[in-house]
């Protein structure tokens, strides 16, 4: 469809001139009919055909440019000048094709792009169509001809007025999709920067402790928060990154990447354990998957580091199974520090795999532990080298 519409607006001015020129041809056959000859000077009977010309000039301009309001106004009101004159002393100007079919496509284009401050030049386009039959003497206020007049500029109207609505529902729909990937910003800047800041906090925090012993665990201390503090700024970049054209598509996270993750986390918590199956080794994740299944497992850790026991255990699993991975995160949690349930953070999980259709839960399970479980259906794919 969109290559449907790249053709017809690159062809819509070539094709509106040759009917222009047929409609001037048009005009230029009933000149010679009335007049004594094809040779006869330009008088009377050749104003009606050079006024069409000048008006399909001005008219295809307009469409080329996709600007009509400004040609509207004067080609609609220079012909209801001109049917004013003529019908106060008859000059031989006579209803001009190429005149109405001007007057038609300003109108189509007028009401399709008119601001309220420009809301009187549809109406006018509509006054000098329906007001061009009467140029004939012959006609009635109710002849055929003003009937014909009328229907089309009406036909002219309510295709610029679909027009308009289309114009305004792909407004509507990009608008939406901006809000869509400024909320996904949102939420990637959630779940990346605070799992590195988690980390900065919690080493900085064993700083506090370790002073005490020695210079040399306070520098390397210091050198793991220097080190979270870089891999917070990188991903950073390669998020915002990713926001501009000439960015390249940013990779989806590797299998290696989420057993980086669960190192970073033994530095708080040693008993941190990840469990993978040999079918999600051999093949790994789709990008959107693999894309959703990391940022749910990069908030889990931060939860982990944030309400989870330093001294218990923590069990990460990845398996596949029932056409689907699953997904599960499991620790103790400190007393009087368990996650609330309800933080932006679990809401962001939740929709990120429900918006792959997948399933999603996480709470306590009775035992002063905390459970994550994701569900996603697998797309799967070979695995860059794994983490060793």
């Amino acid at each position: 469809m969109e290559r449907l519409a790249s053709l017809a607006r690159w062809a819509i001015v070539p094709l509106l001139g040759c009917v222009f020129v047929l409609c001037v041809a048009a005009d230029v056959y009933v000149a010679t009919r009335l007049g004594d000859s094809f040779l006869t000077p330009l008088g009377d009977p050749f104003l009606t055909p050079l006024v069409g010309m000048v008006a399909a000039a001005l008219t295809l301009r307009a469409v080329s440019r996709g600007s009509y309001l400004r040609t509207a106004l004067v080609v609609a009101s220079a012909s209801l000048l001109l049917t004013w004159v003529d019908a106060r002393s008859p000059s031989g100007l006579e209803l001009g094709f190429s005149e109405s079919l001007s007057l038609y496509v300003l109108t189509l284009g007028s009401v399709r792009t008119a601001e309220r401050s420009w809301a009187y030049v549809p109406v006018l386009t509509t006054v000098a169509a329906v007001a061009l039959p009467r140029r004939s003497v012959e006609l009635s206020a109710m002849s055929p001809m003003t009937v014909v007049a009328v229907l089309c500029v009406s036909l002219a109207a309510f295709v610029g007025l679909y027009l308009r609505f289309q114009d305004h529902q792909r407004r509507v729909a990009l608008t939406s999709a901006r809000q869509a990937e400024r909320l996904d910003l949102a939420r990637e800047l959630h779940d990346v920067v605070g799992h590195h800041l988690t980390g900065i906090v919690i080493r900085a925090q064993a700083a506090r402790f370790t002073s005490a012993t020695g210079p040399d665990d306070v520098n390397e201390t210091l050198a793991s928060i220097e080190e979270a503090g870089a891999d917070a700024l990188a991903a950073i970049r390669r998020m915002v990154g990713g926001l501009q054209e000439a960015s390249p598509v940013t990779v989806a996270p590797s299998l290696a990447e989420v057993e980086h993750l669960v190192v970073e986390l033994k530095a708080s918590h040693p008993g941190a354990l990840l469990s993978v199956d040999n079918e999600l080794r051999r093949n790994w994740l789709a990008p959107e998957i693999a894309s959703s299944a990391f940022r749910v497992l990069q908030e889990s850790v931060t939860n982990v580091r944030k309400h989870g026991d330093p001294q218990a255990p923590v069990w990460i699993s990845l398996s596949s199974r029932d056409g689907g991975m699953s997904l599960e995160v499991h620790n103790r949690v400190t007393a009087g520090r368990a996650p609330s349930g309800d933080g932006y953070g679990l809401i962001s999980m939740a929709e990120r795999v429900n918006a792959q259709g997948g399933r999603f839960a996480a709470g306590p399970d009775g035992n002063g532990n905390w459970r994550v479980q994701a569900f996603l259906p697998l797309g799967l794919r070979p695995p860059r080298p794994l983490l060793r």
